[in-house]
């Protein structure tokens, strides 16, 4: 029987060190699923994050239409109840310090000729304090998602979207196995705005 291997792996694989750097995990972080009481605290987590980020690059109203309907600590709830749904996230002592959000495809790939929507997975939102960069926190919670991903949608693609300014998320995407594989529009308030599709 001839093993096939992930992009992941094929990386992993040419590249030791650098995925030893990549998913090493700072010990004082301890990782566990999201509980349903603490939807709240995630949803704030991951606005707070957003606002850091991508803020400045958007008019204040429409920034603040698209974050008040992305953000709902409603939304996440659910997510978190849902068993279609992942939610992790890592904790240094009672203070969440990144989480990440993953389930079914969301992005429009079958109007692009490639296998979606529920037969793939989708890596929704991955955020880490920006304190905490570089200690490992992102590929901890980018390994035990794609663990689950692969579980859910076993031999499908999965998918995940950035913006083509976010060069350090691009970055580590790229060294998670990733590539840019298509682009779509979304709704930023009363604008429209681009992402790139990524695939691994």
């Amino acid at each position: 029987m001839i093993a096939l291997l992930s992009r992941q792996q094929v990386f992993m694989r040419r590249h030791p060190a650098a995925c030893r750097s990549l998913f090493a995990t700072q010990s004082n972080v301890k990782y566990r699923l999201v509980r349903p009481d603490e939807a709240a605290s995630i949803c704030d987590f991951g606005r707070i994050a957003m606002t850091k980020t991508f803020e400045h690059m958007y008019p204040k109203d429409d920034f603040e239409l698209y974050t008040t309907e992305a953000y709902s600590s409603l939304q996440y709830s659910n997510w978190i109840k849902e068993k279609g749904y992942f939610v992790h996230a890592g904790y240094d002592g009672d203070s969440i310090v990144g989480y990440v959000l993953a389930g079914p495809c969301e992005f429009p790939i079958d109007s692009i000729g490639a296998k979606g929507g529920q037969t793939s997975g989708q890596i929704h939102r991955i955020y880490v304090d920006e304190t905490h960069f570089g200690q490992g926190i992102a590929g901890h919670l980018m390994k035990t998602a794609l663990d689950w991903l692969r579980k859910e949608y076993s031999g499908s693609p999965i998918y995940l979207g950035a913006h083509p300014t976010n060069k350090r998320a691009l970055n580590f995407y790229s060294k998670c196995g990733f590539e840019v594989f298509s682009s779509y529009d979304y709704t930023m308030g009363t604008r429209t705005d681009r992402d790139l599709i990524l695939r691994l």
